[in-house]
């Protein structure tokens, strides 16, 4: 997992898998915490870290489990990984929707479940990656300046640089200059590009909307189809 800093959560484990984990924690250089309750667990996990939260699924606490399991997806990129002796079907469905979980039944081979918590790791560290890049994304389209925001609005919508100039009043050298200084601070090369930041940047500013400026968010808002601009500046 590279030079990613990584947690193994604990919580209402049996000792036999505790055991197991313990054993491979430091080969799999995870650090362990173990969380008497899910409370405790879901104020200590946070958003800028990746990791596995192993628990086990028992059914007569399966509504602690599922409101849990849901407040930890939404706030976090942890993966999650229950070992269920007597599974219910249902609920086992409930927390697979949820994505990033896995549902072993237990017990089960000590090999299959290093790999699933490691397997769950590694997805965690990818998943949390990719939101970070979507942030990053969010955050350079927050730099531009007010009138750069207008430019681009009427660029998303198709206009030509002359008809730009036309609908703010502003000389073509105006808006060249301003296309220009978009394309650079969002370090990208074309509006398929441009139309793609917008497009993830949309995910990271319902975790994150402080990110943007306010008149950063009518073009945050918009309804981006990266595939509708051409690969051209």
């Amino acid at each position: 997992m590279g030079s990613w800093e990584v947690d193994l959560h604990l919580v209402h484990l049996d000792q036999t898998a505790d055991h197991l984990l313990r054993q491979e924690v430091v080969p799999m250089n995870l650090r362990r915490v173990v969380h008497p309750n899910w409370d405790q667990l879901i104020r200590a996990a946070t958003a800028d870290r990746a990791g596995c939260v192993v628990s086990g699924f028992h059914p007569l606490t399966a509504s602690e489990t599922l409101e849990a399991a849901s407040a930890i997806h939404a706030r976090t990129s942890l993966c999650m990984v229950f070992t269920a002796f007597r599974p219910a079907t249902r609920d086992i469905v409930r927390l697979i929707k949820l994505g990033g979980t896995e549902v072993l039944d237990w017990p089960a081979e000590a090999s299959r479940l290093v790999a699933t918590v490691e397997l769950s790791c590694r997805n965690s560290v990818d998943a949390l990656s990719l939101r970070r890049a979507k942030e990053d994304g969010l955050r350079r389209l927050a730099s531009l300046r007010t009138e750069e925001r207008q430019v681009l609005d009427l660029m998303l919508d198709g206009k030509l640089n002359k008809n730009i100039a036309a609908s703010l009043g502003i000389a073509l050298r105006t808006v060249e200059a301003r296309r220009n200084r978009i394309f650079t601070k969002l370090e990208t090369r074309s509006m398929a590009e441009i139309a793609g930041l917008i497009h993830d940047a949309q995910e990271a500013a319902i975790r994150k909307p402080h990110f943007l400026k306010a008149g950063a968010r009518s073009i945050e808002r918009r309804a981006i189809n990266p595939q509708r601009y051409a690969e051209t500046r």
